[in-house]
């Protein structure tokens, strides 16, 4: 986390049975920052979590989703074999949770499963 002070963070916990429930969300973040240039990415930083517990799939094959997720969105992607952040944390289990964390590490929003589109403007005003 020190290597990411000052930075907005978006953590996403991820069942990987539901890796793509908030592709469009992401999707937004990344022409936001890339195109629009609304997100200003020195500010911002985008992670995932995976919820390895919460599947019945081989963490091989987990790991290579996880890759293809972090080369799509150029992102750093953790583990989470026992889903101690999911209970640490209050997540619910077998879903797709986004936390925004804002630059002083006050969470600002938290989702649980898919983010509503009617959403995404008012999160982008708070990144």
């Amino acid at each position: 986390m020190d290597s990411w002070a000052g930075k907005v963070l978006q953590i996403n916990y991820v069942d990987p049975d539901e890796s793509d429930l908030n592709d469009p969300f992401n999707d937004a973040v990344d022409k936001a920052a890339d195109i629009d240039k609304r997100i200003n990415k020195d500010f911002f930083k985008g992670m995932g979590i995976v919820d390895c517990k919460s599947t019945w799939k081989p963490n091989g094959l987990i790991r290579m989703i996880a890759g293809n997720k972090a080369k799509k969105y150029d992102t750093t992607i953790l583990f989470d074999y026992d889903a101690t952040l999911q209970k640490d944390w209050g997540l619910p289990e077998d879903s797709y949770s986004v936390v925004i964390v804002d630059k002083n590490r006050v969470v600002r929003a938290l989702y649980k499963g898919k983010i509503p589109e009617s959403e995404t403007k008012r999160l982008f005003s708070s990144l």
